[in-house]
Parts: structure tokens; sequence; C-alpha cells
């Protein structure tokens, strides 16, 4: 039944941007076009992990990581949120950071054999679930990047504004570290 429910809330939210690139493309908004073509990797991506992986990510997390493409891709960039509100983009990394945290405690759980997961240092699992968001917010500003480069796109308002974003993901994965660290403390990783 999760399996279906991934798949479903995956699938819908690639036809929803298949439509809004077609729709885009035909008003000439090819830059929006382009961003809502991401949409379509982007949304399959849960299930490409399953395929490819056999790993099943948690239902939560996937709806949450729909959303958040949601705020982002559509809401951000196609109905221009970004222009509009000047605190969007930071709300939006700040919760990637979580996101991605919370997919590093996801992974830590499922891909460690449980006697290991009470072995390791609760400072071990700090570092990994910090670091963890980090990189998720590098690859998300090489993404932009690459698009504004490639496709004349401009995603990045220059140095200012990567670093910005940057800072801005850590501070939401240091706060599900930190979270993680002080009830790890107490219950290990496995109960969190």
């Amino acid at each position: 039944m999760k399996r279906k429910a991934i798949i479903g809330i995956s699938l819908f939210y690639s036809i929803i941007c298949l439509i809004l690139a077609i729709v885009l493309f035909i008003n000439g908004t090819h830059n929006f076009g382009l961003v809502a073509l991401s949409g379509i990797a982007l949304g399959l991506f849960p299930i490409g992990i399953m395929i490819f992986t056999k790993f099943e990510l948690g239902l939560p997390l996937i709806c949450f990581y729909i959303l958040f493409l949601f705020g982002s891709q559509i809401l951000g960039s196609i109905a221009n949120f970004y222009q509009h509100f000047v605190w969007w983009d930071l709300l939006l990394h700040f919760i990637s950071g979580i996101l991605l945290a919370c997919l590093a405690i996801d992974l830590y759980k499922k891909l460690l054999p449980r006697d290991t997961v009470y072995e390791l240092s609760t400072w071990f699992i700090f570092i990994f679930i910090f670091s963890f968001s980090i990189m998720g917010g590098v690859l998300w500003e090489i993404y932009e990047y690459l698009a504004d480069v490639l496709f004349d796109m401009n995603l990045q308002h220059g140095n200012a504004d990567t670093m910005s974003d940057l800072i801005t993901d850590g501070a939401g994965g240091l706060v599900v570290a930190i979270w993680v660290l002080f009830r790890s403390r107490k219950n290990r990783v496995a109960d969190v």
C-alpha cells in the first residue's frame, strides 16, 4: 500500500509538471517550461530510487519532498513567489535542509545493521546528518548554476544569494542534527 501511494503521489506531481511544461512551451515561456520539465524528473526520483535500489523511503518523507518541489518549482519559479516574496527562497532552503536531514536519518536507520547503530558515537550521527543536508544544498546550487549556464536561466542571483541559500540549508539541517543529538543521547537513533 505504501509503495502504491509513493508511486501515485510521484506520478501525480510529474503529470502536473508535464501539463504545465506543455502549456508553458506553447505560451512561449520556455524558461518556466524547463523548470516544469525538471519537475517531471524530480517528481519521478522517488520511483527511480525504489526501482533501481530496492530502497523504500518513508511515505511522510516523500509527501514532504513533493510538497517542497511544489513550493519550489511551481509556486516559487512558475508562479513567481520568489519575486513577490523576498523570504520565500530562504524559507524553502531552510525546509530543504530539514528535509535532507530527515532523509539522512532514514538512510542511516535503513542502511546500517541494527547492532551497528548502537555502537556509533552520537557525534558521528550528528556530523552525518548535518553534512548530508549541506551536501544536498551544494548539489542544488550546482543544479541552479548549470541551469543558468546551459539554458540561460536566472536561478542564481550572484554569490550573496548562493551563500545565503547554503547557510539557510545548513541551518535547517543543523536544527534536525541538534534535535537528533539530544534525543539519541537518551534513546539512540534507532528510536528517533
